[in-house]
């Protein structure tokens, strides 16, 4: 197979970062309840947190929830998250541990 040379700029090729990308991608295609939004707009009527600050809060909680599902379900072996097989059932468990701890530490960047 040939793989492709184009980069990111930080020496790793778009190929890679998209495959690496997959289980996340397949994990968030089918959304929660989105309880945790919903709680914290419910907070906010009295906390009056600016609208961006907010959306930045939400984004760092979701994406270290969304990482921590994915952990979650490799300790536990579960086979189904939210109506669909596990993400490691379908992508390796290294792959998905791999992209759950890249997220964690994006998330750390926010």
């Amino acid at each position: 197979a040939v793989v492709s040379t184009q980069s990111t700029g930080a020496g790793v090729n778009d190929e890679f970062i998209a495959r690496l990308e997959e289980p996340w991608k397949y994990s968030t295609g089918v959304p929660g309840k989105a309880i945790r939004d919903q709680m914290m707009d419910g907070l906010n009527h009295w906390l009056g947190v600016e609208k961006p600050v907010l959306d930045q809060i939400k984004k760092l909680i979701g994406i270290l929830h969304e990482a921590s599902l994915l952990i979650d379900d490799i300790q536990d072996n579960s086979t189904m998250r939210r109506g669909q097989p596990a993400a490691y059932l379908i992508y390796g468990k290294s792959e998905v541990i791999n992209i759950a701890n890249l997220k964690y530490f994006e998330a750390g960047r926010l």
